[in-house]
């Protein structure tokens, strides 16, 4: 039996791949589909899903910038507010290796703390306008007319009774 690795792949892009593909076949036929179908719950759900993996993913590629960021904060602030601290470069960056694993713990806290407080804040303005919005359709408007046992609805005489 193969395995992944002799034909080139690792377990990671497999994993990667089938999440695309799910992700992409959700997107590109449920959601078209809900939404023709006019069922808003799982339309929206399916959205929310996506805005969720949209943020964590961002959380991730921001935590993998992190090191650099750091670089050049640093480079940053030994060449322009604190060029007398510029003899302390040295014990600055072997601080920031001896504690980057920490660095990066804290780092990835306080990404994943932003991100939550981003998904929050548009979930809760995504749910009060999809509220709003199937209240709205639902009631529809403030007068309704309903014919009986499947006769028409005079048009004449309703016409009469809504212009007075």
């Amino acid at each position: 039996m193969q395995k992944l690795e002799d034909i080139g792949m690792s377990t990671n892009q497999l994993l990667i791949s089938i999440m695309l593909v799910v992700v992409g076949f959700t997107t590109f036929y449920f959601i078209p589909f809900c939404f023709i179908k006019g069922k808003e719950t799982i339309f929206f759900t399916i959205l929310q899903l996506v805005l969720f993996m949209i943020v964590i993913g961002l959380a991730f590629i921001a935590t993998l910038l992190f090191t650099h960021l750091e670089k050049l904060i640093l480079w940053c602030s030994m060449h322009t507010c604190c060029r007398r601290d510029k003899r302390m470069y040295h014990v600055v960056v072997k601080n920031m290796e001896a504690h980057r694993k920490r660095n990066l713990k804290t780092s990835t806290m306080f990404t994943l703390a932003i991100a939550f407080l981003i998904f929050s804040a548009s979930s809760f303005n995504l749910m009060s306008k999809v509220l709003t919005d199937v209240l709205e359709q639902r009631s529809g408007a403030d007068l309704t007319a309903q014919a009986q046992w499947g006769l028409y609805i005079d048009e004449i005489p309703t016409r009469d009774f809504l212009q007075e």
